[in-house]
């Protein structure tokens, strides 16, 4: 379902592997009319691949649509979580990440301090920095 002109989905996994949270926020990024493709497709695109659990793809689409609008807070978050889904998927439980989890850590780390930047009062950015920094097995930071 096309979203109307002055809406955009926001896509967030409450917790890592969890179903997602859809939420509708009245915000558009200031550079969604000059930019190709359209905004509105390209969240479509990676809350799809996202939704089908394609969490690869998703990373991808989440990281295309933050070079294409860099000021979409909204991509930057998406492309967080699917960035922490990964990492969790490449980590073994109770080690701390090293290698491609490690480095898509620190990748939603940024993600989520360039997403908060731009959306300060977003709580659920809280949760994702928090699973992030859980799985770097950062647990007073966590908290």
């Amino acid at each position: 379902m096309p979203l109307p002109a002055h809406t955009s989905r926001r896509v967030a996994s409450v917790t890592v592997g969890l179903p997602l949270l859809l939420l509708f926020l009245p915000w558009r990024p200031r550079s969604a009319a000059a930019a190709t493709p359209p905004y509105d497709a390209m969240v479509r695109s990676a809350t799809a691949a996202f939704e089908s659990a394609d969490y690869g793809k998703s990373e991808a689409l989440w990281r295309e649509a933050t070079v294409a609008y860099p000021s979409a807070a909204l991509c930057w978050a998406n492309l967080a979580v699917a960035l922490i889904i990964n990492a969790s998927d490449e980590a073994e439980l109770g080690v701390r990440p090293t290698d491609r989890a490690l480095d898509r850590l620190e990748e939603a780390l940024k993600a989520i301090a360039t997403a908060g930047s731009l959306a300060p009062a977003d709580a659920l950015l809280l949760n994702s920095r928090g699973n992030a920094l859980a799985l770097l097995q950062q647990w007073t930071d966590a908290a």
